[in-house]
């Protein structure tokens, strides 16, 4: 019998196949493109601060100056829905978990506050306060810092018995700082009352309860924050952070371009015939005492002149 060529099977398979791939694969485009686009994730602030807003939109202005950075509007977005899920939600959720404005309530008054203090900062001149009244306080700081360093282990130190933040603390007391340091809460109380008194109209200033509600949130906020942000462990992470992480580069770029990145990083200084060191416990103890600056200038600034929680030396560190 003749033999009868057949051909392999992939090659008999091989123009039905494609022909139904190609098929498959232009369905697969028109599916995709004919898919919706995914929602946008519901972020915290959203969440807590702004439930009934649609999850595609986006999240009012906090800020009202055209110069404000869409990112800070969304980092204190953030920072508030996380403060307000700390100190509110643990005992707010005890009386009710079904309400859901009351979060959004305490969010407008914050907004009416941030609001108030930026067309404040905005209006305001701040030369004489950074290059007259902060150079002075510094500098007056400092020289009683000195006097009280040089009074330590003598008979001026209560028979060598005082230490060094109880003599800086005799020499320039403080009604809002005490001589270990420690922020009073009432004096702190007093002065986010008289904020709250300057910035929110008389209707919202008014009714107690409201006004308690934020200003204990902002209290809360200040005491557990200001001591941390002022220690040198936070602000030298947060400088680090900044720099970024260390890239190779050359030895004279480095020299050249970065010269303190070396002490900032706490790898010391290699000069000719010395080892590397790091930095020495006495800086660090010296650079806490210029960081924890930023608890008196708050304590200084933050009550307006003319009021009875007037400016005050320098508190004792």
């Amino acid at each position: 019998m003749p033999s009868i060529a057949t051909a392999p099977p992939s090659a008999r398979r091989l123009g039905p196949r494609s022909i139904q791939s190609a098929a498959s694969s232009t369905h697969d485009k028109s599916v995709l493109s004919a898919r919706p686009p995914q929602p946008k994730p519901v972020t915290l602030p959203k969440r807590l601060l702004f439930p009934t807003l649609p999850s595609d939109a986006d999240l009012p202005p906090l800020l009202l100056s055209p110069a404000a950075a869409p990112e800070l509007n969304a980092e204190l977005y953030e920072f508030i829905a996380l403060a307000l899920r700390a100190y509110v939600n643990p005992w707010w959720t005890k009386i009710t978990r079904y309400d859901r404005e009351f979060l959004p309530e305490i969010t407008r008054i914050l907004t009416v506050v941030l609001r108030a203090l930026e067309a404040r900062l905005l209006a305001t001149d701040l030369s004489p306060l950074v290059f007259r009244d902060l150079p002075t306080l510094l500098n007056q700081h400092w020289i009683d810092y000195r006097n009280a360093q040089a009074k330590l282990h003598t008979s001026y130190a209560t028979g060598g018995a005082a230490t060094l933040p109880q003599l800086f603390h005799q020499m320039q007391p403080h009604m809002a700082i005490s001589a270990d340091g420690v922020i009073d809460i009432v004096y702190l109380r007093q002065a986010v009352d008289h904020i709250l008194k300057t910035c929110l109209p008389p209707e919202d200033y008014e009714p107690e309860t409201e006004r308690y509600i934020v200003r204990e949130v902002i209290l809360k906020v200040l005491v557990d924050v200001l001591p941390r942000v002022t220690q040198p462990w936070f602000i030298h992470k947060a400088i680090l952070d900044l720099l970024g992480p260390e890239k190779p580069e050359n030895a004279a770029e480095v020299s050249t371009l970065h010269p303190f990145r070396h002490l900032a990083r706490g790898q010391g200084c290699r000069n000719a015939g010395h080892p590397r060191v790091g930095l020495s416990m006495q800086s660090h103890v010296h650079t806490s005492q210029l960081l924890r600056l930023c608890q008196y200038t708050l304590c200084s600034i933050v009550v307006p002149p003319h009021t009875s929680l007037l400016w005050m030396p320098a508190p004792a560190f």
